[in-house]
């Protein structure tokens, strides 16, 4: 999948969720998205604060050594496409629970 740079974004919501030693999903007790949000999202922007996480978007659950690793005040990663962005969860990487940021945005076309 090709990165769409020539879209315009617009902000659907952003919600912070504190990441443990159990996997942290995007709806529910975790970060609170209603399916809604989750069906027009098409771009995720995530960023991690006061320790590092991991994180997965193929529906396999990270773990604190599996997963594409997120750090502690580093630009934030972008996950795109709802599948991805449905099937994203988050733990921790060591032993400090950490907040990890996600604004959901749904692309408006091109620039």
């Amino acid at each position: 999948m090709s990165v769409p740079h020539d879209q315009e974004y617009e902000v659907i919501k952003t919600q912070t969720a504190t990441v443990s030693t159990v996997a942290v999903l995007l709806t529910g007790v975790g970060f609170g998205f209603t399916a809604n949000e989750l069906a027009t999202a098409t771009r995720a922007v995530m960023s991690c604060h006061s320790a590092d996480a991991h994180y997965r978007y193929d529906g396999g659950v990270p773990t604190s050594t599996v997963g594409h690793h997120i750090n502690e005040g580093n630009r934030p990663q972008v996950v795109y496409g709802h599948g991805n962005i449905n099937a994203l969860q988050f733990i921790r990487e060591g032993s400090q629970d950490t907040s990890v940021t996600i604004t959901l945005e749904t692309s408006q076309g091109g620039v």
